[in-house]
């Protein structure tokens, strides 16, 4: 080969290592702002779950002092509505 085809040669495959090096960078920032993007997407819903989760435990705790202090003075009338609960459920179990 002579010296102005090892030229080009040369000068191309510097333009192509050039423009690998580009298309690398322009993927890794895609990538990072995609990463990024998907982390705070599930920090975001972490946080709902969480928020949810203390919610429905609040609820529930205070549901059962309620029926706590209901059966404190009514006890009666929880011992009947659990043997009425209990009677209905052997009947559902007896019919099949």
């Amino acid at each position: 080969m002579n010296e102005s085809t090892n030229a080009t040669v040369r000068s191309t495959a510097a333009d192509v290592k050039e423009a690998s090096n580009e298309i690398a960078g322009t993927a890794k920032r895609t990538l990072n702002a995609a990463r990024d993007s998907i982390a705070d997407s599930y920090n975001v819903a972490k946080d709902a779950v969480t928020d949810a989760q203390a919610a429905v435990i609040d609820k529930g705790t205070a549901a059962a002092k309620a029926t706590g202090r209901y059966v404190q003075q009514y006890p009666w009338a929880a011992v009947g509505a659990a043997a009425t609960i209990g009677v209905l459920i052997g009947m559902m179990f007896r019919r099949r």
